[in-house]
């Protein structure tokens, strides 16, 4: 993980490298081996860089090759064919940093280099001779990218934290997100293009930023809903083409000069990448994984499928699992953290996770996260396709009608299963909601948002962008959970606190040519014989032990305890009670009398993320009015 920092006067005046210092040492944890400022005229960039690959030794900062310049966080994937393609020998390539690569794309293909890119990464291009920035982020937003623009100039930074050191970018709070974020639907706030903070947006994921004379223009450079269908012979036949491509993909990131971690949740994604990393690290003759998981230890109530499952991997594969144990003082960590400053999504168990990893040395993380939206889709939306095509014989070899019948109770599953598979996701939103999301409003709670307040801003709310939720199709389900963004909120958090330990993230089974393949092969080979995830369930079944329980369901119940409903402790009910003070945002009164029955729901855990915000906010204030006075 590196960071990477810019700055443009749109009115020409000079920018000295000084201004981009403070934005570098905000950053600086981002990356601890090299780094530099260039700057030319109206224009500077700069980069913190984290060697983590045995080619990035080479860089020491900016890289500049006749009127280019270029600044990247970048971790590619598939060199030995992109190299081929941009004309390089084998000795070439093997001298040629991830950086240098982009910059040889962008002479090669201009602003459509990153249609040729695999990896993550997130970069920015100067050309000088024709006074042009071009900016890309990779297809899922593994790299973050922050930008501020406005008609004086435009910066950019990897975090916010960093582009608000830079001179002349004003942190002003846009009190509109606050209101989405205490009517929103989900703990926590994500959003694929807004922050907190007025005029300054992310870069979207997929998508290239130009900035020129002409202005700022957005364009797409991966189209996923376009694939084409692939037909195969059998299903040995994708069973064969998946699995190459999942071992390629975590082939291709440990390409690492550091040590090497991966999680071990006990699921089939994160088990597939940790299994197959111990043996390609063997393979080259380097130490396997430490692995990582989010369940507690085995204790007196120990979460049995999750630790067997890791026990049996760790015993075949010869691992040693570090499992997590959470207490109150890393609850406290995280209660007093800037939201809009640092997103903190599913963040109470990795960061411990961090901390641990870090000990180890550990400087890669491999994660299974991403693989539920995509090799072990969950078929969600056939069913509903089915029905809405009428092709009843699918829908009853979907339903499993032939075993059903002969249960006990089968006709109540059949029914359960058919209204919550095939007849919800077909009806329009209006009725969907009505029906579907009463589980979620309970979990969600009461919203605590002052009336007056959501008077003041409902005008002017903007949607919550693309819904998550189930529509008939399986296809146009897993496009919708791609857009969505919740993938890339948690590879954000990530980053973001990874980096204070060293540590950068790495998703194999997001790899751009894995979901090209998953998006583009008949939806029905996600469920057969009534089961789920039946392809990755094939393609994995030669990585795991036989006696592994793969028929029950894995739910992270580490991470649901923290994400629905909980009972809190006298202790941590006072704590969180001394926070309702009087604010414009949230009805405190309301608040706390929800605070004593003892559950923090979601939205009171978003009321609350903002009363620390609020209570932040005052602080700061208090001390620039000191220091005019002063």
């Amino acid at each position: 993980m590196s960071a990477i920092a810019g700055l443009i006067r749109l009115d020409g005046a000079p920018v000295s490298a000084d201004s981009l210092s403070p934005a570098l040492d905000a950053m600086a944890h981002y990356g601890r081996d090299a780094g530099g400022i260039w700057n030319n005229g109206p224009v500077a960039v700069g980069c913190r860089l984290q060697h983590l690959t045995p080619e990035s030794t080479a860089e020491t900062g900016p890289l500049t090759r006749d009127h280019l310049t270029s600044v990247a966080d970048v971790r590619l994937d598939g060199r030995p064919e992109l190299c081929s393609a941009l004309g390089l020998t084998p000795a070439e390539s093997s001298q040629t940093t991830d950086n240098e690569l982009v910059l040889r794309a962008f002479e090669r293909w201009g602003e459509s280099c990153a249609e040729h890119l695999i990896g993550d990464y997130a970069f920015a291009i100067w050309d000088a001779k024709v006074r042009r920035l071009v900016c890309a982020r990779d297809h899922i937003g593994v790299r973050p990218f922050y930008y501020w623009h406005t008609a004086s100039g435009f910066a950019f930074a990897t975090d916010l934290r960093g582009l608000f050191a830079i001179k002349g970018v004003p942190a002003e709070l846009d009190e509109l997100e606050v209101a989405r974020l205490l009517l929103g639907n989900s703990p926590g706030y994500f959003d694929n293009v807004h922050t907190f903070y007025r005029d300054v947006r992310k870069l979207p994921f997929g998508h290239t930023l130009t900035l020129d004379d002409r202005g700022l223009r957005l364009a797409r450079h991966w189209f996923p809903e376009r694939l084409p269908e692939l037909r195969l012979g059998t299903n040995g036949d994708y069973v064969d083409r998946l699995f190459s491509l999942v071992e390629r993909a975590v082939s291709d990131r440990l390409r690492a000069r550091v040590p090497v971690g991966a999680h071990l949740s006990g699921g089939l994604d994160s088990s597939s990448v940790a299994v197959l990393a111990a043996r390609l690290l063997r393979q080259r003759g380097a130490a396997p994984p430490a692995v990582f998981s989010w369940s507690p230890p085995p204790g007196a109530k120990p979460e049995e499928t999750e630790h067997r499952r890791i026990v049996a991997i760790c015993r075949q594969e010869g691992l040693t699992p570090i499992y997590t144990d959470v207490s109150d003082d890393d609850e406290r960590r995280l209660e007093g953290l800037d939201i809009t400053l640092r997103p903190a999504q599913t963040l109470g168990l990795e960061q411990v996770v961090q901390r641990k990893a870090a000990a180890h040395g550990i400087g890669l993380m491999l994660s299974g996260w991403g693989g539920d939206e995509g090799v072990s889709f969950n078929s969600r939306g056939l069913a509903a396709e089915y029905l809405v095509k009428g092709d009843w014989k699918a829908l009853a070899g979907y339903l499993g009608l032939s075993k059903l019948w002969q249960r006990p109770r089968g006709i109540v599953q059949v029914m359960r299963l058919f209204f919550g598979d095939a007849i919800l996701p077909a009806l329009p939103d209006i009725l969907y909601k009505r029906l579907a999301y009463r589980q979620a409003q309970k979990m969600r709670g009461q919203t605590f948002i002052l009336p007056e307040f959501a008077a003041r801003c409902r005008h002017d709310m903007r949607s919550d962008g693309p819904g998550i939720r189930e529509v008939p199709g399986s296809r146009r389900c897993q496009i919708m959970l791609y857009e969505h963004g919740h993938i890339t909120a948690r590879m954000e958090s990530w980053t973001d606190f990874g980096a204070e330990h060293g540590i950068s993230y790495s998703y194999p089974l997001t790899d751009r040519r894995v979901l090209e393949f998953i998006y583009s092969i008949p939806p029905e080979l996600h469920r057969q014989d009534g089961r789920n995830r039946h392809l990755y369930r094939l393609t994995t079944g030669r990585l795991f032990p036989s006696e592994i329980p793969w028929d029950t369901v894995k739910q992270d119940p580490a991470l649901q305890a923290r994400m629905q409903s909980r009972k809190l402790t006298e202790s941590q009910i006072q704590m969180r009670e001394s926070l309702c003070q009087p604010n414009p945002w949230v009805d405190e009164t309301r608040l706390r009398s929800a605070l004593k029955e003892a559950r923090l729901t979601m939205s009171a855990q978003n009321a609350l993320a903002c009363l620390v915000l609020w209570e932040q906010r005052k602080k700061l204030s208090r001390q620039a009015a000191d220091s005019r006075i002063y």
